[in-house]
């Protein structure tokens, strides 16, 4: 009697199992309409969710303890996200995400720790950022970037830039280095 209990709910789990996967699949198929309308609002998260774990997975040469300051020049897809999450703990030592003005005369200018380059950027707005994420840019115009944020199909990707890295004393964590697509320079002395 046990045995057939047993095998009567080892075939209603099954029956759940599908019934879930079949319910997924059709929620699935009567959103997909609606996907390509809400694409680039989550390409902007995604993109803002990708350099908030690098920088995460960071490490600084000054400690951060209080405030890591963001900077942009150019139009980013993701800076609108990233105003969103200001304030945000980022950091291993709980620093706060802050950004800056874009006005490269403002004070807070010279204490940009990550510029976020987008289309139609320069670097030369803010010469004193650790880190360059170039968003949305033309590689080629900033070739002095740390990170440069790639599409691939719908895919967003990552390249890193070891030499830039060194230059600032930025040291990126082994997981961030084995999930890049690229990797240019390196560590070495």
């Amino acid at each position: 009697m046990a045995k057939r209990i047993k095998a009567g709910l080892g075939t209603f789990v099954v029956r759940v199992k599908l019934a879930l996967i079949l319910l997924c699949l059709l929620f699935a198929n009567s959103t997909a309409g609606n996907r390509r309308a809400d694409f680039s609002a989550d390409e902007a998260s995604l993109r803002a969710a990708i350099i908030l774990k690098i920088i995460h997975l960071t490490s600084w040469p000054i400690e951060l303890h209080k405030n890591i300051n963001f900077c942009s020049s150019g139009v980013s897809p993701s800076m609108d996200k990233l105003r969103e999450m200001q304030g945000t703990r980022i950091t291993k030592q709980q620093a706060e995400m802050q950004i800056l003005a874009n006005d490269p005369r403002a004070s807070e200018a010279k204490d940009c720790h990550v510029q976020i380059l987008g289309a139609g950027g320069s670097t030369s707005n803010h010469q004193e950022a650790l880190v360059v994420i170039c968003d949305d840019c033309e590689a080629s115009d900033a070739p002095n970037t740390t990170v440069e944020l790639l599409k691939r199909k719908q895919n967003i990707r990552f390249n890193l830039n070891l030499m830039e890295a060194k230059k600032n004393n930025i040291r990126f964590s082994v997981s961030l280095l084995e999930h890049a697509e690229k990797l240019r320079g390196h560590y070495g002395k």
